[in-house]
């Protein structure tokens, strides 16, 4: 007669996706227990809050987490926090809802249906989020719920490698006769750029606070009107959630 709702949490990685194979491993053991118990379960994660704006994903470990949670009793869920950060977490979100109709479906035919979206750049646009994906397993940095670090987790080097690639993802887009193609990755590439700005401004700033020296306070108002500007531009194409995003910033 008792309903419960599984809500990961903990310390650090054990909050959110990704997190190493031993906390995976333990955070099923933690499902398990309770669907043994003999109540009835459903999931309500919060990892969704994490990330911030950044291109910060674990598509494959948290649609594996919810395809086991399905098989073991869980009769529904509840996702918290569904930012529309679009531009930089599209396969994630991409791949909840296509779970959320049909949990039994294989992830990799999910995210193929997601790149095919890019016709000719389809398979570089695969790689650029599978960069991302495999940096987000292994960066340094809190799970940016706070965004405060988000600079550490994000330095400036790691935008060189990603813009290459949505680069030659455009090149191969343009060669198509249809424009939506070419569109859609500089959706991406909006979406990119907004990040590096975003990790950029928190940068200038003294730990979340106001710098106190004048060079450097010149320097944070120059990084928030940079970013400002950028918001202006992009506002209408939707590339994030910006009203989420300023109540941080």
């Amino acid at each position: 007669g008792v309903y419960g709702e599984f809500v990961p949490w903990g310390q650090n990685e054990i909050v959110y996706f990704p997190m190493n194979p031993d906390a995976f491993e333990w955070l099923k053991q933690q499902w398990l227990g309770w669907s043994r118990s003999g109540i009835t379960m459903a999931y309500r994660p919060n990892y969704l809050h994490g990330g911030y704006v950044m291109p910060h994903l674990s598509t494959r470990q948290a649609g594996e987490f919810f395809q086991f949670a399905y098989k073991h009793g869980m009769i529904g869920f509840d996702q918290d926090a569904l930012y529309g950060h679009w531009a930089t977490k599209g396969p994630m979100l991409y791949l909840h809802m296509r779970l959320g109709v049909n949990p039994l479906l294989d992830i990799e035919t999910v995210l193929d249906e997601y790149y095919e979206a890019f016709g000719p750049a389809r398979n570089c646009v695969r790689e650029y989020f599978e960069y991302w994906e495999a940096y987000s397993a292994k960066r340094p940095g809190g799970n940016l719920y706070n965004p405060i670090d988000t600079h550490v987790a994000y330095p400036p080097r790691v935008f060189v490698k990603a813009r290459e690639i949505l680069d030659a993802a455009q090149a191969q887009a343009k060669q198509s006769p249809r424009s939506e193609y070419a569109q859609r990755v500089e959706f991406l590439q909006a979406g990119l750029e907004h990040a590096r700005l975003a990790a950029r401004f928190w940068g200038s700033l003294n730990m979340g606070n106001v710098p106190i020296d004048a060079k450097k306070l010149q320097q944070a108002r120059q990084a928030l009107a940079d970013l400002v500007a950028f918001i202006r531009q992009t506002e209408h194409l939707y590339i994030a959630d910006f009203i989420n995003a300023a109540a941080r910033e």
